[in-house]
């Protein structure tokens, strides 16, 4: 049985896509700044693999992967404590202005609808692998 997705789910991936279209925008400016120095393609290549990493997780949790709103939670949490000593540097304002919108979405994929969702989905999952294990032992 198919269980339609939350808008809380909708909601908290859409907040994940836009933080890490924010980040690469936001190290864009603050490297470049108003000087206008030409952006360096070491940087824009160093700065592809976490996002890159960011945007397939952020797809795996809207295909309903369980596990994947802990890495988001566990990677929310060590982000704030690291800010948390430096807040009232510009580079701790620049972490608040990124932890804001992850923290967001974690909002919104823990309500109780999309803990349902999750749980039906990581059920179905589970049943599938023991039907998977029972179809190879009859053969």
């Amino acid at each position: 049985m198919h269980m339609q997705k939350p808008k809380n789910v909708i909601y908290g991936s859409r907040i994940l896509y836009a933080s890490v279209i924010l980040l690469p925008v936001l190290i864009i400016y603050f490297v470049t700044g108003s000087s206008g120095t030409k952006f360096d393609i070491e940087l824009i290549t160093v700065m592809m693999i976490p996002v890159a990493g960011w945007l397939y997780l952020v797809y795996l949790l809207s295909k309903g992967r369980f596990w994947v709103r802990s890495v988001f939670l566990a990677l929310t949490i060590i982000n704030a404590l690291k800010i948390l000593p430096i807040i009232l540097t510009p580079e701790g304002l620049f972490g608040l202005l990124l932890l804001l919108p992850n923290a967001t979405a974690l909002y919104f994929l823990f309500r109780k609808d999309s803990n349902a969702w999750f749980a039906h989905y990581l059920m179905e999952e589970n049943l599938a692998r023991i039907a998977k294990r029972q179809k190879k032992e009859q053969i």
